[in-house]
């Protein structure tokens, strides 16, 4: 930074009038110099100053061209860009000797003065107002008039970037900031802050040099304490000591603001957590914008509702230490206070430790079944299968009744429920749902209705009698016919089978009456049964059954067929029904004893 104040420079400076004191005395080359005495600066009150509080508009300072000796026509310009809309802009001049001048500021910002010669004796004096929405009245600055035919000054066509300031806080006894240098600034010349008060017409300020090299400056507030809703105006200004020129840039309304108006507490970062952990940690950002003399504190609220307090580290890193060790499915709430000047903000976080997983995760209660009922009938009864329901589950029916309210009774082990009610009554509907419960986790089926009818749909239907076809050794299927032809509508049916082992298999019947049961090989001698259950309305009904026996396949004859005998006729004769049951039993028991002699006839032989 060049190594020079504002009260040594090698050429005193001409400055704001009416915000410096002045003094003015010609030299050889009839150009005004002005002393500045840094003392004497007054500040310009809100009311009558360049900023408007309500809209938050500063009133620039009016840029002149260079003026010379002899010119007939001041001219410059004022920078309206962000004057509110309804405000009118103007300059007034004052030339010692003369009355002073307005001119109406043009929409592009330009102004003009027509004048009498000017001389080098009377310098130029501007300051802008305006009317209409806002009504203010700028800071003045004068211009000097130079010699007939001097080169312009390079500072006319500097263009300076508007400056930015640190938060102006409560308390300050200085303003800080920093600005663009701009690249063509000539050698010698330097840039300065000058800052007036907008709102206390008693406070005065020194100018301070910008450091060319950082772009930063220091305005000292000279025992003024900067107070919540203070402004303050800046002004940058290059200033040429060889030529007496100073040029103004971009006058800014620099707020004191609290801190904490603008400051928002951060949200606590929480690690996860197990089930058997014993300790809570995270983290949280105590440093970011933080003002000053803030404090935090925090507390951590248990799953049982209680809290217990906790302290942040110095890098706002937090270990909890918790009474118990966390379960399953605990929820732990961490909550941060910041306290500044008895003002507070909360902020707070949750973390869960995982639940057990469900044992009923990936299982569907299937759908209940509800027997029909009857008109008069006291007793609703149904099943739902829960042959494939995980190990420890427990089954409830839940019914809902006619007039809406509900009963739940339990299932057995078989998937029965039952549940006493009030005599039916034809139309009423009935409504059941089963919900399946494994530790604590719960899941339910689709529901299920049934409206109680009149009479038994089935009543006057007889169920046909199935039909098996003959089955020998080695066969894998079961198959057969019944006849459905007569049954009463929406009549369904399902084929069961009992097999050799006394187990049971279903199949629904096909529409044209058949069906077909998959089975391990059979074996000589095994023997096959068959019910058809119609289902109507919830009501059910069943045949008589049908057995087949499973016989052995024929021996095949190496030197061709028995006159009479075709091919494949050994046993398409032998009756597979229960009208042939005497017979096949016969049949079973002579195959029985032949084999039973063969045994007897190779120990004999041994």
């Amino acid at each position: 930074m060049k190594s020079r104040t504002l009260l040594h420079l090698a050429k005193p400076l001409f400055m704001l009038v009416g915000l410096i004191a002045l003094t003015v005395a010609p030299i050889a080359s009839s150009i005004y110099t002005t002393t500045i005495n840094a003392t004497t600066i007054s500040a310009r009150a809100s009311d009558t100053g360049a900023y408007d509080p309500t809209t938050g508009y500063v009133l620039q300072i009016p840029r002149v061209n260079p003026l010379r000796e002899g010119d007939t026509q001041v001219t410059g310009s004022l920078d309206i860009s962000d004057m509110p809309a309804g405000t009118t802009a103007t300059v007034t001049m004052s030339i010692p000797g003369l009355n002073p001048e307005t001119s109406t500021v043009q929409a592009d910002g330009s102004f003009s003065f027509d004048v009498a010669a000017l001389t080098a004796t009377a310098p130029v004096r501007m300051v802008a107002n305006t009317t209409g929405a806002v009504s203010l009245s700028g800071i003045p600055i004068t211009y000097p008039v130079y010699a007939a035919g001097s080169a312009d000054d390079p500072l006319t066509q500097l263009a300076l970037s508007t400056p930015h300031t640190d938060p102006l806080v409560p308390g300050a006894t200085e303003i800080t900031g920093g600005m663009a240098i701009p690249g063509d600034l000539p050698a010698n010349n330097f840039l300065y802050m000058a800052a007036t008060s907008a709102t206390d017409s008693t406070a005065t300020f020194s100018e301070a040099l910008v450091d060319h090299d950082t772009g930063t400056f220091t305005v000292p507030m000279n025992g003024v304490t900067a107070a919540a809703g203070d402004v303050y105006l800046l002004t940058t200004f290059a200033a040429n000591p060889d030529t007496n020129l100073l040029y103004p840039g971009k006058t800014i309304a620099v707020h004191v603001t609290d801190p904490w108006n603008n400051y928002t507490i951060a949200q606590p970062s929480l690690n996860p957590i197990s089930a058997g952990d014993t300790m809570l940690s995270g983290h949280f950002d105590n440093q970011t914008n933080v003002p000053a003399g803030t404090t935090f504190s925090g507390s951590v609220t248990l799953p049982g509702g209680s809290s217990v307090p906790f302290t942040i580290g110095a890098d706002g890193s937090f270990n909890i230490t918790l009474p118990k060790a966390a379960q399953h499915g605990d929820q732990f709430t961490v909550q941060i206070t910041a306290t500044n000047n008895g003002r507070t903000q909360q902020a707070s976080a949750s973390v869960t430790a995982p639940a057990l997983e469900s044992p009923l995760a990936n299982y569907q209660v299937p759908d209940p079944h509800i027997d029909g009922i009857l008109s008069g009938q006291t007793t609703m009864t149904g099943n739902v299968d829960i042959s494939t329901a995980p190990a420890g589950t427990n089954f409830t029916a839940t019914v809902t009744l006619p007039n809406g309210s509900t009963q739940t009774v339990p299932v057995d082990a078989q998937g029965h429920f039952q549940l006493p009610i009030d005599p039916a009554v034809t139309g009423n509907q009935y409504t059941v749902v089963v919900t399946a419960e494994n530790t604590g986790h719960t899941v339910t089926s689709n529901s299920a209705s049934r409206t109680v009818m009149a009479s038994h749909p089935l009543d006057n239907y007889t169920v046909s009698q199935p039909v098996l076809n003959p089955m020998t050794s080695g066969d894998t299927k079961v198959t057969g016919h019944v006849d459905i032809s007569q049954a009463p509508a929406n009549t369904s049916f399902m084929a069961t089978l009992t097999l050799p082992n006394g187990r049971t298999q279903q199949v629904t019947v096909n529409a044209d009456g058949s069906f077909t049961f998959s089975i391990p090989a059979a074996m000589a001698g095994d023997q096959y049964k068959v019910v058809i259950t119609a289902q109507n309305e919830g009501f059910r009904k069943q045949s008589e059954p049908a057995t087949t026996i499973v016989t052995a396949k024929a021996t095949e004859q190496p030197t061709g067929n028995k006159p009479g005998h075709q091919p494949g006729q050994g046993n398409q004769n032998l009756p597979a029904t229960s009208d042939a049951k005497s017979i096949g039993l016969v049949l079973a028991g002579v195959a029985v004893l032949l084999v039973s002699g063969g045994i007897l006839i190779r120990k004999r032989r041994a």
